[in-house]
């Protein structure tokens, strides 16, 4: 797959930017379908959970995202750019 696209896009750029995006398309839906199944399929075993383990898991990302972005423009005075490459290596 990853060949043939950038065969493509590299003989026809036109045409390998409009099948790169619906292929991002696709896939976005493909990814949002087995989200779904899976969260239907398994909805027993996810409500078992404690909402504790559920703000343990979710909230730390963000908040480290955050925190490292803030720190690196307001403290660093990095450039937007430089601060988002430091908050998402963090």
């Amino acid at each position: 797959g990853a060949i043939s696209g950038a065969t493509v896009r590299y003989r026809n750029d036109t045409l390998g930017a409009k099948l790169e995006q619906r292929a991002a398309v696709i896939g976005l839906i493909l990814l949002v379908t087995a989200v779904i199944l899976a969260v239907t399929s398994n909805i027993a075993a996810l409500s078992s959970i404690p909402w504790s383990a559920w703000i343990a898991a979710i909230f730390p990302c963000p908040i480290g995202l955050a925190v490292s972005y803030y720190s690196a423009r307001s403290i660093f005075k990095m450039s937007i750019q430089d601060a988002r490459t430091v908050a998402t290596e963090v």
